[in-house]
């Protein structure tokens, strides 16, 4: 689910870019793992962090210094929180932030 998500993501908001898209991913550690083992190497994005604790604040600074494309939030314990926060700094989601499932009830 995460790579055909990610595919589609990269074509529909990302269609006439030619490097690699830059994303930050925030996520548990084990959705991050398993994002990174079946879907970073495969789908030619550029994952320039992982966030697997509370500083989610950092993903938006890469974002905002355009260090980053976008961020793609996976299942979090305070995701509600990121959300909110992510909204309130003018991000808007399925334009530069994306919520994945990556497997975790």
């Amino acid at each position: 689910m995460m790579s055909i998500s990610v595919r589609y993501i990269k074509e529909l908001r990302f269609p006439n870019h030619t490097l690699p898209v830059r994303f930050v991913v925030i996520g548990r550690e084990e959705g991050c793992y398993r994002f990174q083992k079946h879907v970073e190497l495969r789908k030619k994005v550029k994952i320039i962090t992982y966030i697997t604790d509370n500083h989610y604040e950092y993903a938006y600074e890469l974002y905002k210094n355009n260090k980053a494309d976008g961020i793609l939030l996976l299942d979090h314990p305070r995701k509600k929180e990121i959300v909110q926060f992510l909204k309130d700094n003018g991000m808007k989601y399925n334009h530069n932030y994306f919520r994945l499932h990556s497997g975790n009830f």
